[in-house]
């Protein structure tokens, strides 16, 4: 291989390293105001502005945060990922798995007043299925249920798979056995609203009520406590969910603009966890960083130019560019810790199942392999990352892919764009570099949103993947109740998408979070909370908090 050309990747991932390290926290020059530290408000960060009060819209990080504050669904994850009851308090199911009778919560009333009840699920989720199927907004979590489709089709009147039995009990049949669809329901897109909910006023159940802030408008988002909440209600007076850039996280925790902020940004993560003033934890993340390829297109229908796209990149190199050990290698779309992830975890050193190793950086067995995929090098290769709007990384990543690609002889055009998952539904795109959370902490939530041909098109499957083997695998994990055999079985199909190359793999992230020592009563875990347990860390608490945050530390 020419010199020009060996060295090309190396200066790429010294560029990487150069650009996190003249990215200072607060290099935007914004100065934040300094809030009272005594203020009983939670002030949570997000990376960009809260886009939609619609529950059919949580795919977006910012969305979610404030369903999860103001909904509630019928069960919840608890920290360690099981399924727990939240407006259900325990449900029964057939032998065949395929019927679920739900019993609901007595006595929960809407932020209106109004009171909860089997029929209030039952409006729910007929709204959230009027979202066109193959639309990025559709409730793949609720096509299981008998009469979903067509009720989405617009070509039945109602769910035929859904059965008020009384006000506290709701039956729901399905089309096919699934063992895990109560965990489905912990997902937002199936949160219940009052039937006065809309768009600009949202009400739920949960234990803050919307009180101001216009979506996709407003950079400030207000709750306040729901006093009428049928558990016990927050400690605090409210919360305000603020979008402040990734750039920018230490300097507004240093002001008490933050309290919470997750994840903590990649170029972040370093001071952070230094910081004497602000409390950080990092864990085992549910998260998969890819390209997604448009399969739409013919040139990437073979094989063979899928895994020559993935040993063109040198993934190990970059993993070790950013601080933290924040990052691993993809071995398949599975995180090692979730049910069914293969490999080594190289966040936390153990082994997880059958070991897989990731494609290698290897620039000619990439160029032979799409020689003989027959890919047209003259082919423009359209390379789409989103806009650098909320940090450096996403675009600092997406111009490295474009350096290793080039390196092969790939002509690539590189954009960046706010836009950039629609770029692969109107076809602009071939490839989109995206970010992808498990919804759920099973290896299901990897590859039936991502992988699964009757998905194609929608959110997750956006770039239309469809192998008949990895679908019947991830038939029959779904239905599989014994728990070992179901992980092989997830393993299985996992290994499948791995070999067809379904997407570029990158890296599965760790989840971090930074939190203020203003506050007590955080729980040591990394995923969403809903700051009930929350109190001021008065002068007599000081020291037990300073504790706490000393020993939660890594």
């Amino acid at each position: 291989m020419p010199s020009h050309l060996r060295s090309l990747p190396r200066a790429a991932g010294l560029r990487l390293g150069a650009a996190l390290a003249l990215a200072p926290l607060g290099a935007c020059g914004r100065e934040f105001p300094r809030q009272p530290a005594d203020s009983p408000t939670v002030r949570v960060g997000v990376a960009e502005p809260v886009s939609s009060f619609r529950l059919v819209d949580a795919a977006s990080l910012s969305v979610a945060r404030f369903a999860d504050l103001v909904y509630e669904g019928l069960t919840q994850a608890d920290p360690a990922g099981n399924i727990r009851p939240m407006l259900a308090t325990h449900w029964d199911i057939s032998a065949d798995a395929r019927t679920f009778r739900f019993h609901l919560r007595r006595g929960v009333r809407f932020h209106d007043g109004t009171p909860f009840g089997a029929a209030d699920v039952v409006r729910a989720w007929e709204a959230a299925l009027r979202e066109p199927p193959g639309a990025e907004t559709h409730p793949y979590m609720l096509d299981p249920i008998e009469g979903a489709e067509a009720f989405s089709r617009g070509k039945a009147p109602r769910v035929t798979g859904l059965r008020v039995v009384d006000d506290s009990t709701l039956e729901v049949r399905l089309t096919q056995p699934l063992v895990l669809f109560p965990a489905l329901l912990s997902l937002q897109s199936t949160f219940v609203g009052a039937r006065a909910a809309d768009a600009g006023h949202p009400l739920g159940t949960g234990p803050w009520r919307w009180v101001r802030g216009r979506p996709n408008t407003d950079d400030e988002i207000w709750l306040a406590r729901h006093d009428g909440y049928w558990g016990a209600p927050p400690r605090l007076d409210s919360v305000v969910m603020r979008a402040v850039p990734d750039s920018l996280q230490l300097a507004a925790f240093r002001t008490h603009w933050l309290d919470f902020a997750n994840p903590v940004a990649v170029q972040a993560q370093a001071a952070v966890a230094a910081s004497g003033d602000v409390g950080y934890l990092s864990g085992s993340g549910h998260g998969l960083t890819r390209l997604v390829i448009n399969l739409r297109e013919p040139v990437f229908r073979d094989v063979r130019v899928r895994r020559a796209l993935n040993h063109a990149i040198d993934v190990e190199r970059l993993v070790r560019t950013f601080p933290e050990r924040a990052l691993a290698p993809a071995t398949g779309a599975i995180p090692p810790q979730l049910p069914g992830g293969a490999g080594l975890d190289s966040l936390t050193g153990a082994a997880a199942g059958a070991a897989r190793a990731p494609y290698g950086f290897d620039p000619a067995l990439a160029r032979r392999l799409l020689a003989e995929g027959g890919y047209p090098l003259h082919r423009p290769l359209r390379l789409y990352a989103l806009a650098p709007r909320r940090g450096v990384y996403r675009s600092q990543l997406g111009r490295l892919i474009r350096d290793y690609f080039t390196a092969v002889g790939l002509t690539v055009e590189y954009h960046e764009a706010s836009d950039a998952a629609a770029a692969l539904a109107d076809g602009r795109a071939d490839l989109v570099l995206e970010n992808w959370a498990a919804d759920y902490a099973d290896g299901d939530a990897m590859l039936h949103p991502l992988y699964y041909g009757a998905t194609a098109g929608a959110a997750g499957n956006s770039g239309g993947f469809r192998d008949p083997v990895a679908d019947s695998l991830i038939d029959l994990e779904r239905r599989e109740a014994d728990p070992a055999r179901r992980a092989a079985l997830l393993r299985e199909a996992d290994a499948r998408v791995f070999d067809q190359a379904a997407n570029v793999f990158i890296w599965f992230t760790r989840s971090t979070t930074a939190y203020s020592l203003r506050l007590r009563g955080w729980q040591p875990t990394t995923y969403t909370t809903r700051y009930q347990r929350l109190e001021l860390a008065g002068a007599d608490a000081d020291a037990d908090a300073d504790a706490d945050a000393q020993a939660s530390r890594r």
